[in-house]
């Protein structure tokens, strides 16, 4: 298993991750199809080049990824996290979040946010995360129950 940056060249793979992972989610054929549709390799070359993407490969291929967007006021947003469901329940999940915080901290973030999906939520409160406030949130008319949560480095 190797944790790196991610670059410019991994968008395609990044989309690929990304889809498989939405696909295989629990979320309902609606909110995978409108939520699938969101994800482009236009829309990751962005997240890639504006934000700090760090992905998991393993056997040199993609298995997941994470993304780091500075909020501004010493915090941070750990955003798109996917995992390939292929790669599930080895870890990658956890790994990233951890790779995650570690670049966070090296950028003198004090915080972490994190817009939690209802199946995440668990494995984040085990990390240290906590919530904060309960969203919901309408892309195309169709809604996601999410939490803000919040992890503080000290």
């Amino acid at each position: 298993m190797k944790i790196r940056l991610g670059v410019p060249d991994d968008v395609s793979l990044l989309t690929r991750a990304a889809l498989n992972a939405i696909a295989g989610s629990n979320y309902s054929i609606e909110q995978k199809e409108m939520w699938s549709r969101t994800i482009t390799d236009e829309y990751l070359a962005h997240v890639v080049h504006e934000d700090i993407v760090i992905v998991v490969e393993m056997d040199d291929v993609v298995a997941g990824f994470a993304s780091l967007t500075d909020r501004g006021d010493t915090a941070g947003n750990l955003d798109l996290l996917y995992v390939d469901p292929k790669y599930s329940r080895r870890g990658i999940g956890k790994r990233l979040i951890r790779a995650t915080e570690d670049e966070a901290l090296r950028l003198d973030m004090t915080a972490l946010w994190v817009d939690a999906s209802a199946p995440a939520m668990h494995r984040l409160m085990q990390l240290g995360y906590r919530p904060c406030e309960k969203n919901i949130k309408i892309i195309e008319s169709v809604s996601f129950e999410n939490t803000w949560m919040m992890k503080t480095f000290l």
